[in-house]
């Protein structure tokens, strides 16, 4: 893997903040986006036993998908690891394509699909932060792209990192999404649920996670109800997201039977307009 010193990238990239913790450079000419962390980040994240370097430097190895994107360089400032570069991929956040894009069910599901195979396929990796805005990529031939290295647990690397789209992460303790310190693939299949809902709706499921016990029964249900999701299968795929004794259910042939059997149509209701699936 190439190495690069921190003085020499400052100087060859135009760096914007775009998070809390670290720098971002898109650079489409060099086919290269360079990520750059706060020191104190490196060093919280190596209290927390999350050795971000090393991740870096040996995960990639053990990334086999071609739609995942992996550190082709590292950083370093002082000798101290600062950042990774890799390649760059033009494209939209799925969650942003398909809400400026009114896409037919059957384009929804086509890109649902695509995004499941590269979740399913890698079985040595699980996506705490999948949901979190930019970090599903696709273009306008639906090519798909999983980028935010760091946010990956890799066989035995960890991640800090957590979507806010699916609550707190201290409440997946003791959960089927938890095996010790490590997520299990559960959780990504929720992620997976979650997104695809938003792609129908576009509404964020974040909210359900707020409630506990019967509270939350009521607002799956309240949620079934409003948007008249009358399809067996998909509500069961739902209601098992919340129940630790239900494995959660991929939704693949789920997604394709939808496609086949409803339209996906904007109503009006209580003076508002809606999307719901309305039966061929």
């Amino acid at each position: 893997m190439r190495v690069y010193d921190y003085k020499y990238i400052r100087d060859q990239y135009n760096f914007l903040c775009e998070r809390q913790f670290s720098y971002l450079s898109v650079d489409d000419e060099k086919n290269t986006v360079c990520k750059v962390f706060e020191p104190y980040y490196i060093e919280s994240m190596l209290d927390e036993d999350f050795d971000l370097e090393d991740m870096v430097l040996n995960g990639s190895e053990l990334v086999e998908s071609d739609s995942i994107i992996v550190p082709d360089a590292v950083v370093y400032s002082n000798c101290k690891f600062a950042g990774y570069l890799m390649p760059y991929f033009e494209g939209k956040c799925v969650r942003e394509y398909s809400k400026r894009n009114f896409l037919k069910l059957d384009e929804i599901v086509d890109i649902y699909k695509k995004v499941e195979k590269i979740v399913k396929e890698s079985d040595n990796i699980v996506f705490p932060d999948l949901l979190t805005d930019g970090n599903i990529l696709i273009n306008n031939n639906h090519d798909i792209k999983f980028i935010d290295f760091d946010g990956f647990q890799i066989d035995y690397f960890t991640t800090p990192v957590f979507t806010i789209y699916l609550g707190k992460k201290e409440k997946y303790d003791g959960t089927k999404y938890r095996d010790g310190d490590y997520f299990t693939k559960q959780l990504d299949i929720k992620s997976l649920v979650y997104l695809y809902i938003w792609m129908l709706f576009g509404v964020d499921m974040d909210y359900i996670d707020r409630y506990d016990g019967l509270n939350q029964k009521k607002v799956i249900n309240m949620f079934i109800k409003d948007f008249d999701i009358q399809i067996d299968d998909l509500v069961h795929c739902i209601t098992s997201l919340y129940d630790d004794k239900k494995e959660n259910i991929y939704l693949g042939k789920v997604a394709d039977v939808i496609a086949k059997e409803f339209n996906l149509k904007l109503v009006e209701g209580n003076g508002i307009r809606v999307k719901k699936l309305i039966r061929k």
